[in-house]
Protein backbone atom coordinates (compact mmCIF):
# COMPACT_ATOMS: atom_id res chain seq x y z
CA UNK A 1 0.00 0.00 0.00
CA UNK A 2 2.41 2.29 1.05
CA UNK A 3 4.70 1.83 -2.44
CA UNK A 4 1.44 2.77 -4.16
CA UNK A 5 0.91 5.90 -2.27
CA UNK A 6 4.19 6.70 -3.44
CA UNK A 7 3.74 6.10 -6.85
CA UNK A 8 0.93 7.53 -6.96
CA UNK A 9 2.52 10.90 -5.12
CA UNK A 10 5.29 10.94 -8.21
CA UNK A 11 3.49 10.73 -11.06
CA UNK A 12 0.87 13.69 -9.22
CA UNK A 13 4.15 15.49 -8.97
CA UNK A 14 5.28 14.93 -12.50
CA UNK A 15 2.05 16.10 -14.30
CA UNK A 16 1.81 18.72 -11.95
CA UNK A 17 5.45 19.90 -12.18
CA UNK A 18 4.39 18.89 -16.15
CA UNK A 19 1.88 21.72 -16.24
CA UNK A 20 3.49 24.03 -14.35
CA UNK A 21 6.63 24.36 -16.66
CA UNK A 22 4.12 24.58 -19.58
CA UNK A 23 3.00 27.86 -18.15
CA UNK A 24 6.03 29.43 -17.54
CA UNK A 25 6.56 33.08 -19.27
CA UNK A 26 9.58 33.03 -21.30
CA UNK A 27 12.83 33.80 -19.70
CA UNK A 28 13.46 37.30 -18.91
CA UNK A 29 17.42 37.41 -18.39
CA UNK A 30 18.24 34.52 -21.01
CA UNK A 31 17.20 34.14 -24.28
CA UNK A 32 16.71 30.69 -25.70
CA UNK A 33 19.20 29.64 -28.37
CA UNK A 34 16.28 29.30 -31.07
CA UNK A 35 14.90 32.48 -30.12
CA UNK A 36 18.02 33.99 -31.88
CA UNK A 37 17.39 32.85 -35.31
CA UNK A 38 14.75 35.45 -36.02
CA UNK A 39 15.17 38.74 -38.34
CA UNK A 40 14.83 41.00 -35.21
CA UNK A 41 17.69 39.50 -33.69
CA UNK A 42 20.39 40.45 -37.14
CA UNK A 43 21.62 43.27 -34.98
CA UNK A 44 21.86 42.01 -31.98
CA UNK A 45 24.23 39.12 -32.77
CA UNK A 46 26.08 41.16 -34.79
CA UNK A 47 26.90 43.57 -31.75
CA UNK A 48 27.94 40.52 -30.40
CA UNK A 49 30.12 39.01 -32.75
CA UNK A 50 31.89 42.61 -32.86
CA UNK A 51 32.03 42.35 -28.76
CA UNK A 52 33.67 39.23 -29.11
CA UNK A 53 36.29 40.45 -31.48
CA UNK A 54 37.47 43.51 -29.20
CA UNK A 55 37.40 41.24 -26.30
CA UNK A 56 40.24 39.11 -27.95
CA UNK A 57 42.09 41.93 -30.39
CA UNK A 58 43.54 44.60 -27.11
CA UNK A 59 44.26 41.00 -25.11
CA UNK A 60 46.46 39.95 -27.92
CA UNK A 61 48.14 43.10 -28.50
CA UNK A 62 49.21 43.41 -24.98
CA UNK A 63 49.97 39.37 -24.56
CA UNK A 64 52.17 39.60 -27.78
CA UNK A 65 53.65 42.74 -26.66
CA UNK A 66 54.85 41.02 -23.48
CA UNK A 67 56.27 37.98 -25.29
CA UNK A 68 58.10 40.31 -28.09
CA UNK A 69 60.74 43.23 -26.57
CA UNK A 70 57.86 46.07 -26.98
CA UNK A 71 56.40 45.37 -23.16
CA UNK A 72 58.48 44.39 -19.89
CA UNK A 73 56.74 43.04 -16.77
CA UNK A 74 58.47 43.90 -13.55
CA UNK A 75 57.67 43.36 -10.46
CA UNK A 76 59.70 46.62 -8.97
CA UNK A 77 56.05 48.26 -10.43
CA UNK A 78 53.43 48.42 -8.06
CA UNK A 79 50.53 46.46 -9.18
CA UNK A 80 53.01 43.99 -11.33
CA UNK A 81 51.72 40.55 -9.23
CA UNK A 82 50.84 38.27 -11.99
CA UNK A 83 52.76 35.14 -12.17
CA UNK A 84 51.67 34.32 -15.74
CA UNK A 85 52.63 37.66 -17.21
CA UNK A 86 56.30 36.82 -15.93
CA UNK A 87 56.25 33.59 -17.88
CA UNK A 88 54.96 35.53 -21.00
CA UNK A 89 57.80 38.19 -20.57
CA UNK A 90 60.36 35.21 -20.02
CA UNK A 91 59.65 33.11 -22.56
CA UNK A 92 59.29 30.54 -19.79
CA UNK A 93 55.56 29.81 -20.65
CA UNK A 94 53.44 26.96 -18.19
CA UNK A 95 51.28 24.64 -20.07
CA UNK A 96 48.69 26.10 -17.37
CA UNK A 97 49.15 29.77 -18.30
CA UNK A 98 45.69 31.21 -17.69
CA UNK A 99 46.14 34.30 -19.38
CA UNK A 100 47.16 33.05 -22.53
CA UNK A 101 43.99 30.62 -21.69
CA UNK A 102 41.73 33.76 -21.84
CA UNK A 103 43.02 34.68 -24.89
CA UNK A 104 42.56 31.53 -26.45
CA UNK A 105 39.10 31.06 -25.30
CA UNK A 106 38.11 34.48 -26.59
CA UNK A 107 39.66 33.97 -29.85
CA UNK A 108 37.86 30.48 -29.94
CA UNK A 109 34.62 32.08 -29.30
CA UNK A 110 34.77 35.16 -31.22
CA UNK A 111 35.74 32.80 -34.74
CA UNK A 112 32.53 30.20 -33.15
CA UNK A 113 30.37 33.32 -32.99
CA UNK A 114 30.96 34.66 -36.33
CA UNK A 115 30.45 31.39 -38.18
CA UNK A 116 27.34 30.77 -36.06
CA UNK A 117 25.64 33.32 -37.46
CA UNK A 118 26.17 32.78 -40.78
CA UNK A 119 24.31 29.38 -40.12
CA UNK A 120 21.72 31.27 -38.66
CA UNK A 121 21.30 33.75 -41.10
CA UNK A 122 20.90 30.76 -43.54
CA UNK A 123 18.03 30.10 -41.55
CA UNK A 124 15.88 33.19 -41.76
CA UNK A 125 14.26 33.92 -44.42
CA UNK A 126 12.98 37.39 -43.84
CA UNK A 127 16.17 39.59 -42.55
CA UNK A 128 16.58 43.02 -44.01
CA UNK A 129 18.97 42.71 -46.97
CA UNK A 130 21.05 45.63 -45.70
CA UNK A 131 21.23 43.66 -41.99
CA UNK A 132 21.74 40.72 -43.76
CA UNK A 133 24.78 42.10 -45.69
CA UNK A 134 26.74 44.00 -42.89
CA UNK A 135 25.87 40.73 -40.48
CA UNK A 136 28.09 39.02 -43.05
CA UNK A 137 30.49 41.52 -43.87
CA UNK A 138 31.20 41.33 -39.89
CA UNK A 139 30.87 37.46 -39.72
CA UNK A 140 33.31 36.72 -42.36
CA UNK A 141 35.86 39.45 -41.47
CA UNK A 142 36.22 38.03 -37.92
CA UNK A 143 36.55 34.54 -38.58
CA UNK A 144 38.94 35.24 -41.01
CA UNK A 145 40.90 37.80 -38.44
CA UNK A 146 40.58 35.09 -35.49
CA UNK A 147 42.58 32.68 -38.36
CA UNK A 148 45.12 35.17 -38.56
CA UNK A 149 45.72 35.68 -34.81
CA UNK A 150 45.48 32.16 -34.47
CA UNK A 151 48.29 31.27 -37.01
CA UNK A 152 50.40 34.64 -35.92
CA UNK A 153 50.42 34.28 -31.88
CA UNK A 154 49.43 31.23 -30.92
CA UNK A 155 52.02 27.72 -31.11
CA UNK A 156 52.28 23.92 -29.67
CA UNK A 157 56.16 24.63 -29.74
CA UNK A 158 58.24 26.71 -28.94
CA UNK A 159 58.98 28.04 -32.91
CA UNK A 160 56.33 26.62 -34.40
CA UNK A 161 53.40 29.08 -35.00
CA UNK A 162 49.92 27.86 -35.66
CA UNK A 163 46.41 26.74 -33.99
CA UNK A 164 43.91 24.70 -33.96
CA UNK A 165 39.91 24.71 -34.95
CA UNK A 166 37.12 22.92 -33.24
CA UNK A 167 39.06 20.54 -31.44
CA UNK A 168 40.45 19.65 -34.78
CA UNK A 169 44.18 18.69 -35.99
CA UNK A 170 46.93 21.41 -35.17
CA UNK A 171 47.18 23.63 -38.62
CA UNK A 172 50.56 25.12 -39.30
CA UNK A 173 50.09 29.10 -39.53
CA UNK A 174 51.02 28.77 -43.51
CA UNK A 175 48.05 26.98 -43.86
CA UNK A 176 45.98 29.21 -41.28
CA UNK A 177 46.67 32.13 -43.14
CA UNK A 178 45.35 30.50 -46.20
CA UNK A 179 42.52 29.87 -44.30
CA UNK A 180 42.11 33.77 -43.38
CA UNK A 181 41.98 34.73 -46.86
CA UNK A 182 39.57 32.70 -47.78
CA UNK A 183 37.54 34.09 -45.41
CA UNK A 184 39.09 37.69 -46.21
CA UNK A 185 37.50 37.17 -49.97
CA UNK A 186 33.98 36.56 -48.76
CA UNK A 187 34.38 39.34 -46.63
CA UNK A 188 35.46 41.62 -49.76
CA UNK A 189 32.27 40.35 -51.88
CA UNK A 190 29.76 41.66 -48.98
CA UNK A 191 31.58 44.96 -48.42
CA UNK A 192 29.50 48.02 -48.61
CA UNK A 193 28.97 49.76 -51.85
CA UNK A 194 27.82 52.67 -50.30
CA UNK A 195 30.99 54.05 -47.63
CA UNK A 196 32.68 55.54 -50.59
CA UNK A 197 34.36 51.82 -50.74
CA UNK A 198 35.90 51.97 -46.62
CA UNK A 199 34.82 48.41 -46.15
CA UNK A 200 36.37 47.02 -48.75
CA UNK A 201 39.79 49.14 -47.88
CA UNK A 202 39.61 47.39 -44.61
CA UNK A 203 39.58 43.92 -45.93
CA UNK A 204 42.13 44.73 -48.52
CA UNK A 205 44.30 46.02 -45.92
CA UNK A 206 44.16 42.75 -43.74
CA UNK A 207 44.34 40.46 -46.50
CA UNK A 208 48.25 42.53 -47.26
CA UNK A 209 49.03 41.87 -43.79
CA UNK A 210 48.58 38.30 -43.89
CA UNK A 211 50.14 38.16 -47.03
CA UNK A 212 52.89 39.83 -45.77
CA UNK A 213 53.52 38.10 -42.93
CA UNK A 214 53.45 34.79 -45.32
CA UNK A 215 56.41 36.30 -47.21
CA UNK A 216 54.41 36.84 -50.55
CA UNK A 217 55.52 40.60 -51.17
CA UNK A 218 54.24 40.91 -54.37
CA UNK A 219 50.44 40.50 -52.98
CA UNK A 220 51.27 42.25 -50.14
CA UNK A 221 51.86 45.09 -52.55
CA UNK A 222 48.81 45.11 -54.54
CA UNK A 223 46.29 44.43 -51.67
CA UNK A 224 48.17 47.38 -49.71
CA UNK A 225 47.90 49.83 -52.58
CA UNK A 226 43.90 49.34 -52.43
CA UNK A 227 44.01 49.29 -48.40
CA UNK A 228 43.10 52.01 -46.35
CA UNK A 229 44.53 55.16 -47.42
CA UNK A 230 45.37 58.57 -45.54
CA UNK A 231 42.24 60.20 -44.00
CA UNK A 232 40.58 56.87 -43.81
CA UNK A 233 39.92 56.12 -39.84
CA UNK A 234 41.33 53.17 -38.50
CA UNK A 235 39.30 50.07 -38.49
CA UNK A 236 39.06 49.72 -34.32
CA UNK A 237 37.47 47.64 -31.56
CA UNK A 238 35.21 49.47 -28.84
CA UNK A 239 34.74 48.82 -25.47
CA UNK A 240 32.42 50.06 -22.81
CA UNK A 241 33.50 49.91 -18.78
CA UNK A 242 31.15 47.07 -18.74
CA UNK A 243 33.88 45.12 -21.22
CA UNK A 244 37.03 47.52 -21.31
CA UNK A 245 40.27 47.34 -23.07
CA UNK A 246 42.42 45.48 -21.32
CA UNK A 247 45.54 47.34 -21.68
CA UNK A 248 43.70 49.56 -19.14
CA UNK A 249 43.96 47.14 -16.19
CA UNK A 250 46.97 45.01 -17.56
CA UNK A 251 49.29 47.84 -18.56
CA UNK A 252 47.55 51.01 -18.17
CA UNK A 253 46.13 53.29 -15.73
CA UNK A 254 43.55 51.21 -14.47
CA UNK A 255 46.70 48.31 -13.45
CA UNK A 256 49.90 48.76 -14.26
CA UNK A 257 51.31 45.32 -14.63
CA UNK A 258 53.59 46.09 -17.78
CA UNK A 259 55.71 49.08 -18.69
CA UNK A 260 56.91 49.15 -21.68
CA UNK A 261 60.77 49.16 -22.95
CA UNK A 262 62.77 52.15 -22.25
CA UNK A 263 63.67 52.49 -25.73
CA UNK A 264 60.06 53.99 -26.71
CA UNK A 265 61.42 56.59 -24.07
CA UNK A 266 64.92 56.85 -26.04
CA UNK A 267 62.89 57.58 -29.33
CA UNK A 268 61.18 60.34 -27.55
CA UNK A 269 64.49 61.69 -26.26
CA UNK A 270 66.28 61.87 -29.25
CA UNK A 271 63.51 63.43 -31.33
CA UNK A 272 60.71 65.51 -28.78
CA UNK A 273 58.11 65.07 -31.80
CA UNK A 274 58.02 60.99 -31.70
CA UNK A 275 55.80 61.86 -28.20
CA UNK A 276 53.16 62.44 -31.25
CA UNK A 277 52.96 58.63 -32.22
CA UNK A 278 54.55 57.52 -29.17
CA UNK A 279 52.06 57.71 -26.47
CA UNK A 280 53.64 57.00 -22.75
CA UNK A 281 53.70 58.49 -19.48
CA UNK A 282 56.02 57.50 -16.51
CA UNK A 283 55.34 55.65 -13.41
CA UNK A 284 57.60 55.46 -10.10
CA UNK A 285 58.63 51.68 -8.97
CA UNK A 286 58.53 50.64 -5.60
CA UNK A 287 62.39 51.71 -5.60
CA UNK A 288 62.28 54.88 -6.85
CA UNK A 289 63.22 54.06 -10.48
CA UNK A 290 61.22 55.81 -12.74
CA UNK A 291 59.24 53.58 -15.56
CA UNK A 292 57.30 54.46 -18.58
CA UNK A 293 53.77 52.78 -19.47
CA UNK A 294 51.66 53.71 -22.68
CA UNK A 295 49.16 56.45 -22.71
CA UNK A 296 47.67 55.34 -26.04
CA UNK A 297 44.67 53.59 -24.27
CA UNK A 298 44.19 55.63 -21.22
CA UNK A 299 40.69 54.98 -20.28
CA UNK A 300 38.57 51.39 -20.21
CA UNK A 301 36.66 53.12 -23.74
CA UNK A 302 39.55 53.71 -25.26
CA UNK A 303 39.24 51.75 -28.70
CA UNK A 304 42.07 49.70 -30.08
CA UNK A 305 43.44 49.90 -33.82
CA UNK A 306 42.92 46.93 -35.57
CA UNK A 307 44.31 48.17 -39.02
CA UNK A 308 45.22 51.39 -40.35
CA UNK A 309 46.52 53.63 -43.12
CA UNK A 310 49.59 54.07 -41.36
CA UNK A 311 50.50 50.31 -41.72
CA UNK A 312 49.75 49.84 -45.16
CA UNK A 313 52.17 52.93 -46.23
CA UNK A 314 54.37 50.83 -44.19
CA UNK A 315 53.64 47.36 -45.89
CA UNK A 316 53.78 49.58 -49.37
CA UNK A 317 57.41 51.21 -48.23
CA UNK A 318 58.94 47.46 -46.96
CA UNK A 319 57.45 45.72 -50.33
CA UNK A 320 58.73 48.57 -52.75
CA UNK A 321 62.25 48.14 -51.16
CA UNK A 322 62.45 44.68 -51.42
CA UNK A 323 61.79 45.20 -54.86
CA UNK A 324 64.76 48.12 -55.32
CA UNK A 325 62.30 50.76 -55.55
CA UNK A 326 63.79 53.04 -52.67
CA UNK A 327 62.38 56.26 -54.36
CA UNK A 328 58.62 54.91 -53.47
CA UNK A 329 59.77 53.14 -50.25
CA UNK A 330 60.86 56.34 -49.11
CA UNK A 331 57.76 58.61 -49.65
CA UNK A 332 55.71 55.76 -48.09
CA UNK A 333 57.25 56.29 -45.17
CA UNK A 334 57.64 60.07 -45.09
CA UNK A 335 53.81 60.61 -45.48
CA UNK A 336 53.65 58.88 -42.13
CA UNK A 337 56.21 60.82 -40.80
CA UNK A 338 54.21 64.02 -42.09
CA UNK A 339 51.15 63.36 -40.13
CA UNK A 340 53.11 62.99 -36.85
CA UNK A 341 54.54 65.95 -37.36
CA UNK A 342 57.92 64.42 -37.74
CA UNK A 343 60.73 65.41 -40.08
CA UNK A 344 61.15 63.71 -43.81
CA UNK A 345 64.17 60.94 -43.95
CA UNK A 346 66.51 61.70 -47.13
CA UNK A 347 67.56 57.48 -47.13
CA UNK A 348 65.95 54.28 -46.28
CA UNK A 349 67.30 50.63 -45.56
CA UNK A 350 65.29 47.86 -44.11
CA UNK A 351 66.58 48.86 -40.73
CA UNK A 352 64.83 52.37 -41.04
CA UNK A 353 61.48 50.08 -41.89
CA UNK A 354 61.66 47.98 -39.24
CA UNK A 355 62.53 50.92 -37.20
CA UNK A 356 58.98 52.97 -38.31
CA UNK A 357 57.13 49.89 -37.90
CA UNK A 358 58.58 49.89 -33.97
CA UNK A 359 56.99 53.35 -33.34
CA UNK A 360 54.25 54.21 -36.10
CA UNK A 361 52.20 50.70 -34.91
CA UNK A 362 53.39 51.00 -31.37
CA UNK A 363 51.42 48.54 -29.11
CA UNK A 364 49.01 46.98 -32.18
CA UNK A 365 50.29 43.52 -32.08
CA UNK A 366 52.75 43.35 -34.13
CA UNK A 367 56.21 43.88 -32.36
CA UNK A 368 56.18 39.70 -31.90
CA UNK A 369 55.95 38.66 -35.70
CA UNK A 370 58.07 41.74 -36.97
CA UNK A 371 60.98 40.36 -34.49
CA UNK A 372 61.03 36.69 -36.01
CA UNK A 373 60.30 38.17 -39.74
CA UNK A 374 63.65 40.05 -39.22
CA UNK A 375 65.34 37.42 -37.27
CA UNK A 376 65.67 39.49 -34.50
CA UNK A 377 64.18 37.82 -31.68
CA UNK A 378 65.50 38.78 -28.42
CA UNK A 379 65.04 36.17 -25.51
CA UNK A 380 67.38 33.01 -25.52
CA UNK A 381 67.42 29.78 -27.46
CA UNK A 382 64.47 27.68 -26.12
CA UNK A 383 62.50 29.91 -24.84
CA UNK A 384 58.82 30.48 -25.80
CA UNK A 385 58.45 32.73 -29.51
CA UNK A 386 54.60 32.48 -29.80
CA UNK A 387 51.95 31.80 -26.88
CA UNK A 388 51.59 28.81 -25.69
CA UNK A 389 48.43 26.60 -26.44
CA UNK A 390 47.74 25.40 -22.88
CA UNK A 391 47.02 21.96 -21.40
CA UNK A 392 42.74 22.83 -21.22
CA UNK A 393 42.81 22.55 -25.14
CA UNK A 394 45.33 19.93 -25.31
CA UNK A 395 43.34 17.94 -22.83
CA UNK A 396 39.76 18.41 -24.49
CA UNK A 397 41.54 17.72 -27.88
CA UNK A 398 42.30 14.05 -28.86
CA UNK A 399 43.88 15.31 -31.87
CA UNK A 400 46.25 17.03 -29.26
CA UNK A 401 46.79 14.00 -27.35
CA UNK A 402 43.91 14.55 -25.31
Amino acid sequence: MQRVLIFLLVGFLFYACNDYVQSVDPLIDQVEDERLTDASQVIFLTKGVQQRMATTVALAGMLSGGLSDEMVFDQDVPNATFPTFREIDEGNIEPDNNSIDGLFTNLSEARYFAEDLIRRLGEISDADPEQEREAMYTSYLVSGLMRQYMASYFGLNPTEPGGVINAGPFIPASEMYNLALEHYQLALGKASTDDGGYQGRVVNSLIARVHLLAGNYSSAATFAENGLVSGDEAFSALYTTQSPNDYYFGGGRGRTQWIVDFRFNDYITADPAEANRILIETIEGSSGTIYYRQAAFPEQTSPYPIVTWQEMSLIIAETSLRNNDSGRALSAVNSVRAFYGLGTLSAIDMDTIITERDKTLFLQGHRMMDEKRFNQWHLPTGTWQVLRIGEREINANPNLGG
